[in-house]
């Protein structure tokens, strides 16, 4: 046999002798020993120098405006009140759209996570059932815990969205907006 033929052979048989877990604590440390060797010496250190030695959680207040800015007050006021129609978001069909659209997806991208979640629920139901190891049937049942409760606070979330369009459209309602502008696709 030629060397051609050897090396993908060697390198497979030592592949699966790393995939495979170790039957020892000696074989987990040669294991170890040849990963550290096969990686080699880091090129760069993670430091802290230089840096300050905590960071604020704070952040930090906003400049004083300068000397030839106006100040909130009697001349400040007057200036808000016109600009204040041009700050405003203009109510047109877009706006309106835009909103229903937004409160569609989050629905929909909620009705998929609660299709997910309720499988992921169905396998580790069936996972905590088959398991003879106490420590791993444990673990399953916590994380089946913690998997219905997020499809308790999807779910939630799904009525959350359908309040949402019920409020939009009973608010344009009482705007006068035309119903085209708030009609869903469901």
């Amino acid at each position: 046999m030629s060397a051609a033929w050897q090396t993908p052979i060697v390198v497979l048989a030592v592949m699966a002798w790393l995939a495979a877990p170790p039957k020892s604590l000696a074989e987990a440390s040669q294991r170890e020993a040849m990963r550290r060797q096969m990686a080699g010496k880091s090129s760069k250190s993670l430091m802290n120098i230089g840096q300050p030695a905590e960071i604020p959680l704070v952040p930090t207040p906003a400049t004083p405006p300068a000397a030839g800015e106006p100040q909130a007050g009697a001349a400040g006021a007057a200036g808000a009140t016109a600009a204040a129609p041009s700050a405003e978001k203009v109510k047109d069909e877009k706006y309106w759209r835009d909103r229903i659209v937004a409160a569609q997806d989050k629905i929909s991208r909620d009705t998929m996570m609660v299709t997910a979640l309720q499988s992921r629920i169905n396998v580790l139901k069936r996972d905590s059932v088959n398991t003879d190891d106490p420590m791993k049937q444990r673990k399953v049942k916590e994380e089946l815990q913690l998997t219905i409760d997020e499809l308790d606070r999807t779910q939630k979330g799904i009525e959350a969205g359908k309040k949402s369009i019920l409020d939009i459209q009973d608010e344009a309602r009482r705007l006068g907006v035309p119903a085209g502008w708030v009609r869903t696709g469901t």
